[in-house]
């Protein structure tokens, strides 16, 4: 006897269809989900001054470069020097997205490290450490010239003696007296005064009374 199978109806082929194509939907989803998330979930640090691994001078100041800015919450810097003493200076400010750590001055040279913990623009904490060689500080070049002279500073030369005052240096000009003989000979002085006061109208008066007294005189010795 042969027994005969019915086929199963079309209809129930073309409902679980549907249902397959959402799992394989929900699947892709899910893997796409999952394939991008991290990669564009959190920021990255990009760039640091000075670089990992460089030697450079000693600088000032430390710079984290970031792919986004970053928060100030729970954000620090931490740079210790070749005997593992900090030499910060001072807390971590944002400038943008950049992180700047200040150091203290003078630093010795050797070689530093730089431990680094950032919160980043969706509160994601961040953290690293690398490391950089100071060559110590910069000292400044001597300018070129020319040698310093050996040579003893010349003796200052004599003063020129001070001009012999007129006053002081000629006795004559200082004594009246020496300088003027007239002056210091009363008895001179008074005869060129009368010598020089009597006049010629006086001479000659005086000559005439003379020859009227020699004329009288005569005139009565003839009388007698």
């Amino acid at each position: 006897m042969r027994v005969h199978r019915t086929p199963a109806p079309a209809r129930d082929t073309a409902l679980h269809r549907p249902a397959a194509l959402l799992l394989v939907l929900g699947a892709a989803l899910v893997l796409l989900g999952t394939g991008v998330a991290p990669a564009a979930a959190h920021d990255e640090l990009v760039g640091s001054v000075p670089a990992a691994g460089a030697t450079v001078p000693a600088p000032a100041q430390v710079e984290l470069q970031l792919s986004a800015p970053a928060q100030a919450l729970g954000t620090q810097v931490l740079v210790s020097g070749p005997d593992g003493a900090a030499v910060s200076e001072g807390p971590a400010a944002l400038a943008g997205s950049t992180v700047v750590q200040p150091l203290r001055a003078d630093l010795p040279a050797g070689g530093y490290t730089v431990e680094w913990r950032v919160t980043s623009s969706d509160g994601h904490p961040l953290e690293g450490a690398f490391s950089f060689t100071v060559t110590g500080p910069a000292t400044a070049a001597p300018t070129a010239g020319r040698p310093p002279s050996t040579a003893p500073p010349a003796a200052p030369a004599p003063a020129a003696p001070a001009a012999a005052d007129p006053a002081t240096s000629d006795p004559a000009a200082s004594d009246p007296a020496a300088s003027d003989p007239a002056a210091s000979d009363p008895a001179a002085s008074g005869a060129d005064g009368a010598g020089a006061g009597v006049s010629p109208a006086w001479l000659a008066g005086g000559g005439l009374l003379a020859a009227a007294a020699v004329l009288g005189t005569r005139s009565l010795r003839r009388r007698s």
